[in-house]
């Protein structure tokens, strides 16, 4: 089916060359900024080109809500990006109007996206598909929102349906204004008095107000505020009159469903939804709300917490006083994040990233706790008030929530700051006199995303003053909060985990202790000889273990988890060696590890392996043996007769192969050169008599070796090749999509699929190809 493709498109590309007709120009070029334009040059003057719309224009004057606004004769005009001309180069000109709602990213929702038309000095407006919605005939022309288009004449103002253009109210207002709340109302003016008019044309709020309306934003609903002789009246969102009277300086508390008013320089609370004040003025501010509860503040500078009935659930005596989630983070909303946007907005979310956002939402989604502060003392209370830290038990001058499998802690930090844990009852279950640690004496890399593991263990320092010199490693001990007890007692050592499973214990004191390994229960399941100065873990649960040797030396060991020798050789000390020859890297395989069942020995030979219960395997008839990967490996063999072309290692010649893991030739040794391509790990760039090809190691040829050149690029979805000195295209699985048939090839960064449309140069002249083969007809002897 390949091969009848590639006939089709050969006849399809030399009818074509038959039969185009060209349009010629000193020189053609891409145009990073104004893409999907590109550049041509005539009479040496520059011009912009759409290719698939076929338009010539002078100049681009704007891009962007997947349209261009360009220039030409001196008229503007309107092209999509799929080249449709979508408004006529008429114009004196064309401002594009869009809104949105947040940052921008491709692919947004857009609230509107209009075209505003200008033509002997009146206007008119277009929607995003360039359907006139009005010839331009007004004096001036203000978009409001996605229903309601903005019109004046004679110094007047009434507004256009935003969908078909309908004059829908005549101009008799003196202003009109985006609410920026209704996307289908509008701010009027009228003989000096305000109000907002529904799209067709009714009255929701009178004109009546002698200021400019105001809408307090609170939790669950924005409001309209208006005032007339000095009585304020706020409505909802449907015109009802929820409450009037002298109410100065009405506003919304941010993240409350109250509001605030001002009296006499005082701030009290009133409820919009029912119309009744909660609190007389008598505060001097407000400084928070969240879930229902206000942090304020009386005239003497005390703090209190009431709820939005008006009950003080803390009194007014508190010098500092904030609303903290489960993990003692400071909240001013009740807000959780949605991790859903990272994919909306197409921005890159690491597993780490993803894994801190869900726990954070959960936490965020339970209760919410008070912390408040009595001069140098303080206290956690419920959402109910209810007491739960007493700032009676102590003079601590910090306490933060850990939480734990459903359970709330308390980390309290003293005036001397020593730190100590309690549970929720009060109990204390680390007594004061550790140091809070998070240092690099314990590492948590390889359980960055297991939060149970991450909460349920906690890092404890002792303070030791002491004139030991190994003083400066600090004693460090793991709590573990599931059992409420210490699983490793604190002492001169780093704890750092070794995957989910497990973690080690390496001490650092003068007279060394053994290093021991604990599962993540905190069970410990080994203790290594004293010369064991080191393990790492590797892919198959065995361990890798670095014994000291000499003064300064060491030597590698294979164990299993409960300590066991499997393997020794004594000279095994390097973890992977350059001296020898070099593989391409593959960044899916990770030298120490197990791979296809053997592990590869980097020791005095470079053919040594390893299996699982430490059995050797030399595969005596290669030099060298790569480690395996997915069951296959890259070996090499000394090649007798002088190859100038071949690979050269201290002075003699080598020849690239595959083996698999019992030994057998996958590809026999003959190729000249490997080399990775792109990311792929099973795929290589293969050199043979100076020709290039793609294999996949595990058996299958891709392309032969009788290419000149094969581009191998981790990111471009196309990569280039080269045949007798013609480039081509092909996929980075080795696809061809064009055959080898042009001198030089560029593709377009800001194209689709960052390619399209190629740059080409056949014999004397450049031109450019679509995806589907297409020659667009214009072409170059430049390519400037």
């Amino acid at each position: 089916m390949k091969k009848q493709s590639l006939l089709f498109f050969t006849m399809l590309f030399s009818v074509c060359a038959v039969a185009q007709e060209w349009q010629e120009f000193e020189s053609i070029a891409y145009d990073r900024y104004n893409h999907p334009l590109v550049k041509v040059t005539k009479e040496g003057r520059q011009y912009y080109y759409h290719l698939d719309g076929a338009i010539l224009v002078d100049e681009i004057e704007n891009q962007g809500m997947g349209m261009t606004v360009a220039i030409k004769d001196g008229a503007y005009g309107v092209i999509r990006d799929d080249g449709k001309l979508l408004v006529p180069f008429v114009y004196d000109e064309i401002k594009m109007e869009d809104d949105y709602t947040g940052q921008w990213y491709e692919d947004i929702p857009y609230n509107y996206k209009f075209l505003r038309l200008q033509k002997d000095g009146l206007y008119g407006v277009a929607d995003s598909n360039g359907n006139i919605l009005s010839e331009p005939k007004y004096a001036t022309l203000e978009i409001i929102n996605k229903h309601i288009i903005a019109v004046a004449e004679n110094n007047r103002w009434g507004w256009l349906d935003g969908e078909t253009g309908e004059l829908l109210q005549p101009c008799i207002y003196e202003e009109l204004g985006k609410t920026y709340v209704y996307d289908d109302c509008v701010n009027v003016k009228q003989d000096g008095k305000y109000g907002i008019a529904k799209k067709d044309g009714t009255i929701l709020i009178p004109v009546a107000s002698k200021n400019a309306l105001f809408f307090p934003h609170a939790e669950e609903a924005t409001y309209i505020l208006g005032e007339k002789e000095d009585v304020y009246t706020l409505y909802d969102s449907l015109g009802n009159v929820l409450l009037e009277g002298d109410y100065p300086e009405l506003r919304a508390v941010q993240n409350g469903h109250l509001l605030s008013y001002i009296k006499k320089g005082l701030t009290g609370l009133i409820d919009p939804r029912n119309g009744k004040v909660v609190v007389e003025p008598q505060f001097s501010s407000i400084l928070s709300s969240v879930r229902g509860l206000y942090i304020v503040r009386k005239k003497d500078g005390k703090l209190g917490v009431l709820n939005e009935q008006g009950k003080w659930l803390l009194p007014p005596e508190f010098s500092r006083a904030e609303f903290i989630n489960a993990e003692g983070r400071v909240k001013h909303s009740a807000q959780i994040t949605d991790i859903s946007f990272y994919g909306r907005s197409g921005n890159p979310i690491t597993l780490e990233h993803a894994a801190k956002i869900a726990y954070e939402a959960k936490i965020d989604s339970l209760p919410y706790y008070i912390r408040a502060y009595r001069d140098a003392t303080v206290g956690i209370y419920d959402w109910e008030g209810k007491t739960l830290l007493s700032t009676t038990l102590g003079s601590y001058d910090g306490v933060t929530l850990r939480y734990y499998d459903g359970k709330v802690y308390f980390e309290t930090v003293d005036s001397n700051h020593k730190w100590s844990m309690r549970d929720a009852s009060g109990e204390t279950i680390l007594p004061t006199g550790s140091l809070r640690a998070g240092n690099y004496q314990y590492s948590v890399t390889e359980i960055a995303t297991d939060y149970d593991l991450l909460k349920r263990y906690v890092d404890v320092v002792l303070d030791t003053k002491t004139d030991d010199p190994y003083a400066n490693w600090k004693h460090v001990g793991l709590f573990d909060l599931k059992t409420e007890r210490m699983v490793v007692e604190p002492a001169s050592q780093s704890i750092e985990w070794l995957s989910r499973d497990y973690f080690k214990v390496i001490p650092r004191a003068k007279e060394e202790e053994p290093i021991k390994i604990y599962d993540s229960a905190g069970k410990m399941l080994s203790a290594f000889d004293k010369n064991i100065v080191d393990v790492e873990l590797l892919n198959n649960g065995l361990v890798l273990a670095e014994k000291k040797e000499g003064y300064s030396g060491y030597v590698l060991l294979l164990m299993d988890i409960e300590g066991n020798v499997l393997y020794e050789n004594p000279k095994w000390s390097n973890r992977g060696s350059f001296g020898n020859i070099r593989f391409p890297e593959n960044k899916r395989w990770v030298n120490r590890n197990f791979h296809g069942g053997w592990k590869k020995i980097y020791a005095d030979k470079t053919n040594l392996f390893v299996n699982e219960t430490g059995q050797e395997k030399c595969f005596s008839d290669y030099e060298q043996v790569d480690g395996f990967f997915a069951g296959y490996a890259l070996a090499v063999k000394k090649v007798t007769t002088e190859d100038e072309d071949a690979f050269r290692f201290g002075g003699d010649y080598y020849h690239f192969g595959v083996i698999d893991s019992a030994g057998q030739e996958v590809f026999a040794p003959e190729w000249q050169s490997i080399a990775a391509h792109g990311d792929d790990p099973y795929l290589l760039v293969v050199r043979k008599d100076k020709q290039y090809g793609l294999v996949d190691r595990q058996g299958k040829v891709i392309l032969k070796s009788e290419y000149d050149y094969i581009e191998s690029s981790a990111s471009a979805p196309y990569v280039q090749l080269k045949k007798n000195d013609k480039f081509g295209l092909m996929t980075p699985k080795g696809d061809i999509v064009i055959e080898p048939r042009y001198e030089e090839i560029w593709k377009s960064s800001q194209g689709k699929e960052k390619t399209w449309p190629l740059l080409v140069k056949e014999g004397e002249w450049y031109y450019f190809v679509g995806r589907d083969g297409e020659r667009y007809p214009i072409r170059a002897k430049l390519n400037d």
